[in-house]
């Protein structure tokens, strides 16, 4: 089973990660901050106090910024590993758990990918499809219920381990005969 040692070997799986956090970020609004004091963006009065709200979803989908936002695309991380990620906040008031969170991630999804074959759900012969756009509205967003289909690798490695000795087993009875 894949530990944390091997998340360093494993840079695709950090770009997946990165992709799904800014491709479907989980505080799609962003979490209300409010000004300390005074200041000015691009020609605008921010009075102190004012409450302002980094919009994730805008802020990760910006065309100048990620080149066909919309396409879920990990390459582009392993391209430029210094692009902007602002799933967990940003400045000063930036989530501290963020480390926490994204080494979870990495850990979880590593174990996922390993463990399981993850494909789509067949239904008399026809594919059930997901759209990427159905998530839940609110604070928190995640994908609306979806079917797909998850077969067990390490069942499945197991019954042709348990299937190969037996006929190893047959031939080696046979051989002896």
């Amino acid at each position: 089973m894949p530990a944390f040692s091997d998340i360093p070997a494993l840079p695709y799986l950090q770009a997946i990660v990165n992709e799904v956090l800014r491709w479907r970020p989980v505080s799609a609004g962003g979490i209300p901050h409010a000004v300390t004091k005074d200041d000015e963006y691009m020609g605008y009065r921010i009075p102190a106090g004012a409450t302002v709200i980094g919009n994730h979803w805008a802020i990760h989908l910006d065309e100048d910024v990620y080149k066909d936002p919309y396409f879920f695309n990990p390459d582009r991380w392993i391209e430029n590993p210094n692009l902007p990620l602002n799933a967990f906040g940003f400045g000063r008031r930036v989530c501290t758990g963020q480390h926490i969170a994204g080494d979870s991630l990495l850990i979880n999804i590593t174990r996922i990918l390993w463990a399981l074959d993850i494909g789509y759900k067949y239904e008399n012969g026809v594919r059930q499809d997901i759209d990427p756009l159905a998530m839940t509205q609110g604070f928190n967003s995640r994908p609306m219920p979806f079917r797909a289909a998850f077969q067990a690798v390490i069942v499945r490695e197991w019954q042709m381990a348990v299937k190969g000795a037996v006929l190893e087993d047959v031939r080696s009875s046979m051989d002896k005969t």
